[in-house]
């Protein structure tokens, strides 16, 4: 398990969600609030398209107004990826940002990393290690409905999963990895067949 993983379990936990399969974008943010993980989230009419960002001066998460109708419609699985992502930067404390203020694109290693982190958060966040095992019966797009994610996404996670079992091996005891071995297992021959 990986140190995002920690986090995003964390937050769960801390949210009362650690079973939710699938849980509620705008809830999350509720939450966070009530927590005080962040001090609010609002919508952003001067966002352009289905943009989102973070204010980390003020704890605030911004969502365009195309982006939170999308997320109310509960059926936008790159909406959803779109919030769990914010969500990411602000658990990580991230402090840098991705454009500028007159929405020029700004890149740089702190940029792209902060950004990666915050992508594979969004995943961790949305399908935890524990749920792992589900992919038995199912494919990528059975998946990605089961977490509303979108299909690329989930079959990302799927690889990031994969890794970590790899990694894990030599890290763990015996025990540890029949458990963990198990729920992989049935994740690679998915994978294998949602590639054929």
């Amino acid at each position: 398990m990986t140190r995002i993983d920690n986090f995003a379990d964390r937050l769960r936990e801390q949210l009362g969600i650690p079973d939710d399969l699938r849980p509620d974008a705008l809830d999350v943010l509720r939450r966070m609030k009530i927590s005080k993980v962040i001090s609010d989230y609002a919508e952003d009419p001067e966002a352009v398209g289905r943009d989102a960002r973070w204010d980390a001066d003020n704890r605030v998460i911004y969502l365009s107004t195309a982006l939170w109708n999308a997320v109310l419609d509960g059926n936008d699985y790159d909406a959803r990826f779109t919030v769990l992502h914010e969500v990411g930067h602000a658990v990580l404390g991230h402090t840098h940002r991705n454009r500028l203020t007159a929405g020029k694109r700004q890149f740089g290693r702190f940029v792209e990393a902060d950004e990666s982190d915050a992508d594979q958060f969004a995943l961790a966040f949305a399908i935890p290690l524990k749920f792992a095992a589900l992919a038995s019966t199912s494919g990528i797009a059975s998946l990605a409905d089961q977490f509303g994610l979108p299909q690329a996404q989930t079959s990302r996670r799927v690889v990031d999963l994969q890794r970590d079992l790899r990694v894990s091996r030599r890290q763990t005891t015996e025990h540890d990895i029949d458990n963990y071995t198990d729920a992989m297992r049935a994740m690679r021959i998915n994978a294998i067949n949602w590639n054929s």
